[in-house]
């Protein structure tokens, strides 16, 4: 400390620009550290000093010196700031593609890639190749060209659950926890695009469907249920499954008894409105 004090006090005639470089800062002790804070506050303006350290280990030191410094945490990112991160940067890059990438294909490949950004970076190009004109890179897009498997066997599960199709509940429940939240954006996937068809048939604009989903095979299924289940069942679907997610991100964590309690729902609204047609 005694010569960090003599270097930052020291004048130099014979250099326009001084750099100091400290390391190991966590290991001041608190004696020898308030006698070098006046410094700090009234550097020489040709000096810059750089204070380096292992750890955050002296909280009232940082406190004190992020009031005249710049203080840059190089500790490690953690998991949720990453994942917040990549999720703006690859909804960009889309953008700036001249693409939109829905939330669920962006949840999708960030669940499946664990995060990694080169991974990304490939299925996302190879969307924008696939769908070329299109503006939107949908999960299914990323569903049908991915080379990310976690919603292969998954896929078909979904479109069970929400169309009343029979449900493999053997591989339901063999769903991990890292495959819930994709899963969750499967399954909002197909609401939605239930609701658009529905909408669009009960108010008269048949003709849109097509452009609304150009891609998908199963179009005339998915007319005829999306008539039958009415709207009111896809908003209802999707007002569960928004609870379903909210209870699963406050301390419930048996997801196999959320979906089950999901299905369950879904069935006794779908036998209602098989009633009441």
């Amino acid at each position: 400390v005694e010569h960090l004090i003599e270097e930052i006090s020291s004048l130099s005639f014979f250099e326009e620009r001084r750099f100091i470089f400290y390391s190991s800062i966590e290991k001041i002790k608190k004696s020898d550290f308030e006698r070098v804070l006046p410094y700090l506050s009234d550097l020489p303006p040709n000096l810059t000093l750089i204070l380096s350290g292992s750890s955050l280990k002296a909280p009232s030191f940082y406190e004190a010196v992020k009031k005249h410094a710049i203080v840059l945490d190089l500790s490690g990112e953690k998991p949720w700031d990453r994942r917040a991160r990549l999720n703006e940067w690859i909804m960009d890059y889309a953008y700036q593609k001249g693409k939109s990438l829905s939330v669920e294909a962006a949840n999708f490949l960030l669940d499946s890639s664990n995060l990694d950004f080169g991974l990304m970076l490939q299925e996302i190009e190879k969307a924008i190749l696939f769908i070329l004109e299109d503006k939107e890179i949908s999960l299914r897009v990323i569903n049908e060209i991915s080379s990310l498997k976690l919603y292969q066997n998954n896929w078909q599960i979904t479109e069970g659950i929400v169309w009343g199709d029979a449900v493999d509940f053997d591989a339901l429940h063999r769903l991990t926890q890292t495959e819930f939240y994709p899963f969750m954006g499967g399954l909002r996937y197909h609401f939605k695009m239930g609701l658009t068809i529905a909408t669009l048939l009960e108010t008269k604009r048949e003709g849109e469907i097509a452009k609304e989903f150009p891609r998908i095979k199963a179009l005339a299924k998915y007319k005829a249920l999306s008539k039958k289940f009415t709207a009111d069942y896809f908003l209802y679907a999707l007002d569960t499954l928004f609870d379903l997610e909210l209870r699963s991100r406050s301390g419930i964590t048996n997801h196999l008894l959320l979906l089950d309690t999901l299905i369950a729902k879904l069935e006794k609204k779908r036998a209602h409105v098989t009633l009441t047609a």
